[in-house]
């Protein structure tokens, strides 16, 4: 019981460094809001609904300047394409009204040709009249419904993150990334992927996973996404990822591990 407690002491602490590394911008009202809650007043034409899945990434500022409010809702709700879809198929986002502002910023999974996405944004748009602003990882395309706004978000916060995480552990441990394992949260990774192997799949349905890898290539100073597999294979690197069960999936040799299985030492959590 010490041992599990331990463990998931471990993966609080990096929780939190999460949470401190992707820190909402100052003047936003953080309150957790829903279209349905309280917290946010639908028709109010001072007022910004934000939904995203891991941080925000418009400036305050730039919403302000831009839309003429003076106050943010942020709501914030981690989760992966299905319990997205599960929000928005059981009435999540119903409630607004006519003239409302609302940005919808996804960054967890793939959103180009996501017919629940796109179903929302046109609900948004048609139906309820808003103005819909989307942020996405990946370029507009034809495929998204009709928006207002669309802006791409570049990671660099996560990069950023990822990176000084890397660079940390590398520096904290005698033997540097040997034997290092990294726990990662399900929600980053597309549960379609677990199955899979090819790493240019797991990529195309994970931001979050393409993001890690670049900034291993870039730490490991390697071109390519077989060369930075193997070194990190040679390391007796793992990247786990949590898939329910008490179970974690290493992405890089495609093995599972129990939780009893896995050693406490070396062991880090995003």
């Amino acid at each position: 019981m010490k041992k599990t407690r331990n463990f998931f002491m471990t993966i609080v602490m990096a929780f939190v460094m999460l949470f401190a590394a992707f820190a909402p911008f100052v003047g936003v009202n953080k309150k957790q809001a829903s279209a349905l809650s309280p917290d946010y007043t639908a028709g109010s034409s001072d007022v910004i609904y934000y939904f995203c899945d891991l941080y925000p990434s418009i400036d305050y500022q730039t919403l302000m300047d831009t839309y003429h409010a003076n106050e943010v809702i942020l709501d914030r709700q981690p989760v992966n394409e299905q319990e997205f879809a599960a929000l928005v198929n059981t009435g999540y986002f119903l409630g607004f009204r006519e003239g409302d502002v609302v940005v919808i910023d996804i960054k967890t999974f793939n959103t180009e040709n996501s017919s629940v996405l796109n179903s929302l944004l046109g609900d948004l748009k048609i139906n309820q009249g808003c103005t819909v602003i989307l942020v996405t990882p990946d370029i507009l395309s034809s495929s998204y419904g009709d928006i207002d706004a669309h802006y791409r978000s570049e990671l660099h916060r996560l990069k950023n993150f990822l990176k000084n995480t890397i660079k940390y552990i590398d520096g904290n441990n005698p033997n540097g990334l040997q034997g290092v394992q990294i726990l990662i949260d399900g929600n980053f990774v597309h549960a379609d992927a677990y199955s899979s192997q090819d790493m240019q799949y797991l990529c195309g349905v994970s931001p979050f996973v393409c993001t890690l890898l670049d900034v291993f290539c870039d730490y490991l100073c390697v071109s390519s996404y077989d060369a930075v597999i193997e070194d990190l294979t040679d390391f007796s690197l793992k990247l786990l990822v949590d898939v329910g069960n008490d179970t974690y999936l290493d992405i890089l040799t495609g093995s599972n591990y129990s939780e009893n299985s896995l050693e406490l030492s070396n062991t880090y959590a995003i």
